[in-house]
């Protein structure tokens, strides 16, 4: 199966999740997954061990018209050329809502890698809030909606799983 990995984090930037990004494609490889970010290229980071790596800004700007207008063209390309049979998402916050986008338009499942920094504060603050008014604010929000919906949920820490099944269940 081909996977589409979208990540606001990945090499040639530092840091925990473009790290683990990375070796999520390095473990596909390229027979088995692309990438799409929108982190310019550096020194021999274009690609890691063969997986294409889509570098495409625009995808993911601020202003909603230059974002449609890129995720539309480049959702295109890659669909023609990689033919993804499912989409992993580096975080709830930044990616969530091309999880969203992609199943209603594609009808492509994909997986959300949940952060403890993502899950464990909201969860920890929603439990003040009464019920009725979490679930609107929380239904407002991309990534959470993308959390509730999706096919899986990855972590890292046996705590963040717990409050991610705890945010999944809430919103259903």
């Amino acid at each position: 199966m081909r996977s589409l990995l979208i990540s606001t984090y990945y090499p040639p930037e530092h840091g925990g999740i473009s790290h683990y990004m990375a070796s999520v494609a390095r473990a596909l490889g390229p027979a088995r997954g692309s990438c799409l970010t929108n982190v310019p290229a550096g020194p021999g980071a274009d690609e890691a061990d063969g997986v294409h790596v889509y570098r495409r800004p625009r995808a993911f700007a601020t202003s909603k018209l230059t974002q449609a207008l890129a995720v539309a063209t480049t959702v295109g390309e890659i669909m023609l050329r990689e033919r993804p049979q499912a989409v992993q998402l580096a975080t709830t916050t930044s990616e969530g809502y091309f999880g969203l986008w992609l199943r209603r338009w594609l009808g492509l499942p994909y997986v959300i890698y949940a952060h403890g920094n993502e899950v464990e504060d909201d969860a920890a603050h929603t439990s003040l809030l009464p019920e009725g008014l979490v679930s609107t604010i929380l239904g407002y929000l991309a990534g959470w909606r993308a959390l509730a919906s999706q096919e899986l949920v990855a972590t890292k820490t046996c705590s963040t799983w717990e409050a991610a099944h705890a945010l999944q269940h809430f919103h259903r």
